[in-house]
């Protein structure tokens, strides 16, 4: 599985996400900055949302999550 990984490693799991990526339930893809800005943004109104609710609807609050 040479070149499929690149910069540092994890200790938790590596043999398995390896093994998805050898079998095709994987795939690598380019990392991209706006996309990521984008899913953060995204979660940062989650959070603001949710604790907003989290004292009168706590189930739901998680739900949002």
């Amino acid at each position: 599985m040479a070149g499929t990984t690149t910069g540092s490693r994890w200790p938790i799991g590596e043999p398995e996400i390896l093994n998805l990526l050898d079998e095709g339930e994987l795939q690598l893809v380019a990392p991209s900055e706006e996309h990521s800005g984008f899913l953060l943004d995204q979660a940062d109104v989650h959070l603001a949302s949710a604790a907003k609710l989290v004292d009168d609807d706590p189930s739901g609050a998680l739900a949002m999550l």
